[in-house]
């Protein structure tokens, strides 16, 4: 049986006739979704705790070093969603998370990690015979930066072909593929600031 429990708890089972089971505990975690954008030097965080946590508290994160440091703190609204704006530096990389504490129907949660920002590769493949044009673009714009494309092998990927980006951060690149599928993507290095 398959169940999706939402907070703390215990499974027993039996069959007819018989003593039910010691009970089984299934720990439960919040699922936290967290959004930073920034613009300038204002950083603008908003997310949720599901299932609902009315006038809980959310901790917000940010990697430095080696460790987490806490931002601050966050009361959830009546709807568990929080929201807030908080200055930060306008080059910069910055890596967040929220997390919760323990309570009394739930394990502490941790949310997945943010990246602010991070860069964004768009890539597009046409097809004639094994000959493959790759283009794309990355925003926001970075001229000159190397683009990888890989293809997967096994469970490695390896580069195929490599380009640079123009003066409007976009590239086009030609490869020749192996027959059969291919899964394939592009990459690029992060710099100081993404």
């Amino acid at each position: 049986a398959n169940v999706t429990p939402d907070r703390r708890t215990t499974y027993t089972a039996a069959a007819p006739g018989t003593a039910p089971t010691a009970g089984v505990t299934v720990e439960v975690a919040p699922r936290i979704a967290l959004s930073v954008r920034r613009r300038g030097t204002t950083g603008t965080f908003r997310g949720t705790v599901r299932p609902a946590h009315p006038r809980g508290r959310v901790t917000i994160q940010v990697r430095s070093g080696s460790t987490w440091k806490r931002v601050r703190d966050a009361t959830l609204s009546s709807t568990s969603s929080f929201s807030f704006k908080r200055r930060l530096k306008a080059r910069g990389k910055y890596r967040f998370r929220a997390v919760t504490a323990p309570d009394a129907e739930h394990v502490a949660g941790t949310g997945p990690v943010v990246l602010v920002d991070a860069m964004r590769v768009t890539l597009r493949a046409t097809l004639k015979g094994r000959a493959a044009t790759f283009t794309g673009a990355v925003t926001p714009r970075h001229r000159g930066v190397p683009v990888v494309i890989e293809a997967l092998r096994g469970a490695r990927w390896v580069a195929i072909a490599r380009a640079r980006l123009t003066a409007t951060s976009r590239f086009r690149v030609r490869a020749r593929l192996t027959p059969g599928v291919a899964t394939v993507r592009a990459r690029t290095r992060g710099d100081r600031d993404h």
